[in-house]
């Protein structure tokens, strides 16, 4: 288990990269930047993507294997407690937590050409999570509405919640 970043004065000294075990915990790097509430996404060649944090635009590759870390090409929005996921084709969708209470749009990073590019706006920057279908569609959260994004098009389709009724 590895842990990053962390608030200004915790054990994680904000750009520590910690090994936990069994044992107790031990420094094995250390982020480019200080970082709070990032999000960490394993790419498809197993390196971890570290996006954000602090409302930072910045974004670095970690190798888990040599424990070092390079920094990527920056995210074109700022981001604080967002949400990425990886996606079939090893990009990684990242979306939510900008910076202000304005509308943010999802972004994909491609880990091949080290670029970013903006996909459909999103209505409320908090996004609390993102889950992967099996035709490569994602369903964010977005402040409890259900959205559908076609990454391939970068087109939303709002979900309609079923009705709940009590049972009995």
């Amino acid at each position: 288990v590895l842990a990053f970043g962390g608030a200004r004065n915790s054990i994680t000294h904000e750009r520590a990269i910690l090994r936990i075990s069994e044992e107790g915990f031990s420094i094995v790097g250390q982020l480019a930047h200080a970082r709070s509430d990032p999000t960490v996404t394993r790419t498809a060649e197993g390196r971890l993507l570290i996006v954000g944090g602090n409302a930072e635009t910045s974004a670095e590759l970690y190798d888990p294997e040599r424990h070092t870390s390079e920094l990527v090409a920056a995210p074109l929005l700022a981001r604080r407690q967002h949400t990425a996921i990886g996606l079939p084709d090893g990009s990684v969708l990242i979306a939510g937590g900008t910076k202000s209470r304005q509308p943010s749009f999802a972004e994909v990073y491609n880990v091949a050409t080290n670029s970013w590019s903006l996909r459909a706006q999103v209505e409320s920057p908090r996004v609390t999570s993102a889950s992967l279908l099996g035709d490569g569609s994602v369903v964010i959260n977005a402040n409890s509405t259900l959205r559908r994004l076609d990454p391939s098009t970068g087109q939303w389709t709002a979900l309609v919640r079923p009705e709940l009724r009590p049972m009995g």
